[in-house]
C-alpha cells in the first residue's frame, strides 16, 4: 500500500456542528484515512483523519489514504502541512497563513492554490524539486515581505519566511527544472525575485540562489492535442465531466469517491518514475501537445534530409486560421497549391535538439502510411530544420469528439455510427500490419469528412513515456489500457482496449466514466481514483440501454483485462462487416 503521501492540520474559524449521518464511502479500506469533509469532520471544512467507518481519530500523522479534499472550507485561515514527497490540487484560496514542515528532501508541489488572501507563507527548511503553480498563486507569494529569518524564531507574522541554513539543516531550495515545466505547457519564473532577508541576531550570510518555479498561462496543465480548439481544466479540479482533464507528473493524490477509490503504490510509483517505455514493439502516436517549444543544439545534426522525398515549395503554402493549439504546437487550416490542409507548426519559441528530431520523424513515419483510414500526409515545408511544417490532409467534419457532442443519441443513428466504427477498425487493422501501436486512440484523433471517410491521426514517435501521455490534455488516460497507465510492457492489443472505450462514447455520446459522481458530494470522480479502478480491473466504461447487444458484447471483449482475452484488429473489423452485411 502507498505510504502517507501528505499529512495535514488545519484551524477553521467556523463554529462545530453536529456530524451529519451520511453512508461513509471508505468501508473497506485497510487503514485511516486523512478527508477534508464536512460530513465527518467535527468542525466544517476541517481536515481530520477518520477510520475504515469514518469515525474521527486523534491522530493526524497516521494513515494509509488520502481522501476527498474537495470541501476543504473557505473558512480555513490556518494551515500546516506535512508531507511525505507530494503535495497536490488543493484549493487553498482561503487560507491566510500557510507553514511547510521543515527537513522536506525533493518535494513536489502542484496546482497548491492561494490567493490574495495570503499574509504568511513559511517554507522551513525545505527543499522543492518542483513547483507548478498557476498565476494568482505566483502573485499572491511575491506580494508577501521575504524575511530569510526562519532559523532565528522570530515573533513575525506576516510574510515570505525561508531558511538560510544553519546547523539545524539546510537552506531552502526551490528548483523546477524546465523539463517539468515545459510537460505543463508553462513558463519557468523566479518566485520572490527581489528578496534582501532582514538578518536579525544571526551571524547567517544568504548566498543568494533563485527559487524557481514553474507559472502555468491556462487552468489547465497541458495544452490538448486534438486538432480543434482545447478546452482548459483547472487541475486542481476534480470534474471530468467536462472535455479536458490533466494529470501532471507528481501530481496525483488518492481522491476517495464512489465505493473504495483509492490511489495504490502501483500507479503512483508507475507516475513518478522516469523509465523510458518498454514496448513488445515499437509504439507511435502523433500529437501536437508533445512536441517541445524550446530548441538547443546543431541544426545540422538533425535528420532532414530524412524528408527531402515529401518536401514540398514553401511558397505555395498558405496559413489562414488555427484549427487547434497545445502547449508547444499549432495545428492551422490552409491551402497548398489551392488545396485545402491542416499544417502543424511548432511554436516560434525555441525548440530542442532532440524534440525537433522526434518531429521530423512524426513526418517521415506520416508519409509511410498509405490508407484511406489514416489521414494523408501531403508533405513537409522548412527553411531550417526546427522550422519544419508538417503538411496533412484537411478534413471538413472536424473530429469524432465534437460531432457526437453536437449530434444526440436519437438523431445519430447506429447505422450510421457502424459505417465510422467499421472504418476505425480497419484503421487499426492497416497499423498493426505494420506493427505500429497507435498508443493514443481517442475520439479526438478520429477525424469526418463527408467524402472522404473517417480517418486516424496523430501517429508521432515523440512521446517518451506514459507520463508524458498522461498530461497531454483530455483526460488521455481515460481511453488507456491497465497496462499503458502502469507503464510495463504492452503490444498492440492496447490498442483494442482504447478502441473498446470508443465504442462506449458511440453508444453515451459522452468522455468515458464522466458518468461517475462521488456519492457524498455529487461531483465527478477524480482522474486518479478512475486509474487506480481501471488497473484494478473492477472498472469499464459504461454503455447505454439503446446500444446493439453485439456492440455491447463486442467492447466487452476489447475491455478485457488481460491483453491476450482482447480479439485482434482484423477479427474486429471481420466481426463488423458481418454486422454490416445483415
Amino acid at each position: 500500500m502507498m505510504p502517507s503521501t501528505l499529512a495535514l492540520m488545519a484551524l477553521a474559524v467556523a463554529a462545530a456542528t453536529s456530524k451529519p449521518s451520511k453512508p461513509c464511502p471508505y468501508t473497506g479500506l485497510s487503514g485511516n484515512i486523512t478527508i477534508a469533509l464536512d460530513a465527518f469532520c467535527p468542525n466544517p471544512g476541517q481536515i481530520c483523519v477518520v477510520s475504515s467507518n469514518c469515525s474521527v481519530t486523534n491522530d493526524l500523522t497516521s494513515f494509509n489514504y488520502v481522501g476527498d479534499f474537495t470541501d476543504l472550507n473557505k473558512a480555513t485561515t490556518e494551515m500546516f502541512l506535512a508531507p511525505n514527497n507530494l503535495i497536490s490540487a488543493i484549493d487553498a484560496t482561503g487560507v491566510q497563513t500557510m507553514t511547510l514542515s521543515s527537513g522536506l528532501r525533493s518535494l513536489e508541489i502542484s496546482y497548491l492554490k492561494l490567493n490574495k488572501s495570503l499574509v504568511s507563507l513559511n517554507l522551513g527548511y525545505t527543499t522543492i524539486s518542483k513547483w507548478i503553480m498557476d498565476q494568482d498563486t505566483f502573485d499572491a507569494i511575491n506580494n508577501l515581505t521575504p524575511w530569510g529569518n526562519y532559523t532565528n524564531w522570530t515573533s513575525e507574522t506576516k510574510g515570505f519566511y525561508y531558511s538560510l541554513g544553519d546547523r539545524h539543516g539546510s537552506a531552502t531550495s526551490v528548483n523546477t527544472t524546465k523539463v517539468d515545466c515545459d510537460l505543463t505547457g508553462g513558463k519557468l519564473e523566479e518566485l520572490q525575485p527581489y528578496r534582501k532577508p532582514a538578518i536579525v541576531n544571526t551571524n547567517n550570510v544568504e548566498t543568494k540562489k533563485p527559487f524557481t518555479v514553474c507559472v502555468t498561462t491556462r487552468a489547465s496543465n497541458a495544452g490538448s492535442s486534438s486538432t480543434k480548439n482545447p478546452s482548459n481544466v483547472d487541475p486542481a479540479s476534480t470534474s471530468a465531466g467536462a472535455s479536458n482533464s490533466s494529470i501532471g507528473t507528481g501530481a496525483i493524490v488518492g481522491i476517495a469517491a464512489a465505493a473504495v477509490v483509492v490511489l495504490g503504490g502501483v500507479v503512483y510509483c508507475s507516475m513518478q518514475s522516469q523509465k523510458k517505455r518498454r514496448l513488445k514493439t515499437q509504439g507511435n502516436t502523433y500529437t501536437q501537445s508533445e512536441t517541445a517549444r524550446y530548441y538547443v543544439g546543431n541544426e545540422t545534426q538533425l535528420r532532414i534530409q530524412d524528408l527531402e522525398m515529401v518536401r514540398l515549395d514553401g511558397k505555395n503554402l498558405t496559413l489562414s486560421k488555427v484549427l487547434g493549439s497545445g502547449a508547444f504546437a499549432n495545428v492551422w487550416h490552409g491551402t497548398y497549391d489551392g488545396e485545402s490542409v491542416a499544417v502543424k507548426t511548432l511554436h516560434h519559441s525555441k525548440v530542442t535538439h532532440h524534440q525537433v528530431q522526434s518531429f521530423i520523424q512524426e513526418i517521415s513515419l506520416m508519409g509511410s502510411f498509405n490508407s484511406p483510414y489514416i489521414v494523408k500526409l501531403i508533405g513537409a515545408v522548412w527553411t531550417r530544420p526546427s522550422d519544419v511544417q508538417c503538411v496533412m490532409e484537411f478534413m471538413s467534419g472536424g473530429d469524432l469528439r465534437d460531432h457526437l457532442e453536437h449530434h444526440s443519441v436519437d438523431t445519430f443513428s447506429w447505422d450510421e455510427k457502424c459505417t465510422h466504427i467499421y472504418s476505425i477498425a480497419q484503421g487499426l487493422v492497416y497499423l498493426h500490419s505494420l506493427n505500429v501501436i497507435h498508443r493514443d486512440l481517442k475520439s479526438r484523433n478520429i477525424l469526418l469528412d463527408v467524402v472522404k471517410g473517417t480517418k486516424l491521426t496523430d501517429f508521432g514517435v515523440s512521446k517518451e513515456d506514459v507520463q508524458e501521455t498522461m498530461t497531454a490534455g483530455m483526460g488521455t488516460f481515460r481511453w488507456m489500457a491497465p497496462e499503458v497507465i502502469q507503464d510495463t510492457e504492452y503490444d498492440i492489443s492496447a490498442d483494442i482496449y482504447s478502441f473498446g472505450c470508443i465504442l462506449a462514447e458511440f453508444s453515451t455520446h459522452t468522455i468515458p466514466y464522466s458518468d461517475l459522481k462521488n456519492p457524498v458530494n455529487g461531483q465527478a470522480v477524480a482522474d486518479s481514483a478512475i486509474m487506480v479502478r481501471v488497473t484494478r480491473g473492477d472498472l469499464i466504461p459504461s454503455f447505454g440501454n439503446e446500444c446493439p447487444p453485439w456492440v455491447h458484447e463486442l467492447a466487452l471483449q476489447c475491455l478485457a483485462q488481460q491483453p491476450a482475452d482482447r480479439p485482434k484488429a482484423s477479427q474486429v473489423a471481420f466481426s463488423i462487416r458481418k454486422q454490416l452485411r445483415q
